[in-house]
């Protein structure tokens, strides 16, 4: 299955099947078709996965069922629950040499705690936010990382078309047309930009908020208006958040002249957390929930939109997994503690193994049906 669906990471796993049979792999993922793929690939070639940790609001049941029927050990958690989760799995794992695939920073108490780190080989981390969490934990062991590579850029852009499409199907569910609405994107990083770019596309130009100075200099030069709070801009309607962090407190809301939508665009439940917690938060239409102080709408319950159903097509997971699968191989060779990025000349051979798979032959349109997968920040 993994060679139709991923063939360039089916290639480069074959490639480099002694080297992931020598780890004891515990996966944290979106569970979608293509972690299931891959999942299941490591168990072929006769890895040893511990378990797939996977986060609940972005499980298709079908990738589930698949991985549960191969015998893969899997439990599905919260977000809010995956690190404690994963100490406690360490600390009564038997087994050494363990190599954590994280998307959230997930393992970050267990790498800096120095009897729970000495299980560990390295964490392989995808997401911008995991990476902020491990760069400002006090590290026992080697973290590599494909959050912040140039390879990332690509990948963003998917994401971003993503986000928008599947924020425009929400506006379609209830009759309005999103891109006739003011919209406001909250962070100029990574995701946010190319959230910005998807929209140009459309014909609309977002405002964009940022509290960055540089990322705000950079949106203006760009031709975006700017604001450094959403509470200052009163006509927004629809907000969505692209940071990886909290993006907008409820005090934002209540400045705000009509009803908004929002929207996440992260890869975790974490962007109106502050709206969540100290709001008056009710159950809608839709299975939306409502703000009943400011009559704001959180779509999706605060959930990523773009993992709703799948955030990236077949072709960009495939180059997503090669990258996981270069850092794999060379997490091996890391010394010591400390955050490492995968190598530049790793990153150009995906890139090359791409370009000719998928675009020399004109496999790829911008249309391609999305088939699994996921990002972030």
């Amino acid at each position: 299955m993994i060679a139709n669906n991923l063939p360039i990471s089916a290639q480069l796993l074959a490639e480099n099947q002694a080297v992931f049979r020598e780890y004891n792999h515990l996966i944290i993922q979106h569970l979608k078709s293509d972690t299931a793929e891959i999942a299941i690939a490591l168990s072929d070639i006769g890895c040893n996965l511990l378990h797939l940790v996977a986060i609940d609001y972005s499980v298709d049941p079908a990738a589930l069922s698949s991985v549960r029927e191969r015998g893969i050990q899997v439990s599905v958690e919260s977000f809010e629950r995956i690190s404690d989760f994963v100490s406690n799995f360490i600390s009564y794992c038997t087994a050494g040499d363990v190599v954590v695939w994280d998307v959230g920073g997930y393992a970050a108490d267990v790498v800096s705690d120095p009897n729970l780190a000495k299980k560990i080989r390295f964490v392989l981390e995808d997401t911008n936010g995991g990476l902020w969490r491990y760069q400002s934990s006090a590290l026992q062991c080697p973290v590599i990382e494909v959050a912040s590579i140039e390879n990332k850029k690509i990948e963003n852009a998917f994401v971003g078309r993503r986000i928008v499409e599947a924020s425009e199907d929400f506006f379609k569910s209830i009759s309005l047309n999103m891109l006739q609405q003011e919209i406001v994107v909250i962070g100029f990083g990574g995701i946010g930009q190319s959230v910005c770019v998807a929209l140009r596309l459309e014909g609309v130009n977002a405002t964009v908020v940022e509290i960055d100075q540089r990322k705000l200099a950079l949106a203006h030069a760009l031709g975006h208006a700017i604001a450094t709070s959403v509470g200052s801009l009163p006509n927004a309607k629809v907000i969505l958040g692209c940071t990886g962090a909290a993006s907008v407190k409820l005090d934002d809301l209540r400045r705000l002249a009509n009803r908004a939508y929002l929207i996440s665009g992260s890869s975790r439940k974490i962007e109106f957390s502050d709206v969540l917690n100290r709001g008056q938060i009710s159950k809608g239409r839709n299975g939306q929930l409502i703000e009943e102080s400011t009559n704001c709408v959180i779509v999706n319950n605060g959930e990523p939109i773009n993992l709703r159903a799948a955030s990236l097509s077949a072709e960009i997971s495939d180059f997503m997994y090669a990258n996981v699968i270069g850092a794999v191989v060379e997490g091996g060779d890391l010394q010591g503690s400390g955050v490492f990025q995968l190598s530049d000349a790793w990153q150009r051979k995906v890139c090359h193994l791409w370009v000719r798979r998928y675009l020399e032959v004109g496999c790829m349109t911008a249309n391609t049906a999305t088939a699994g997968g996921q990002s972030e920040l």
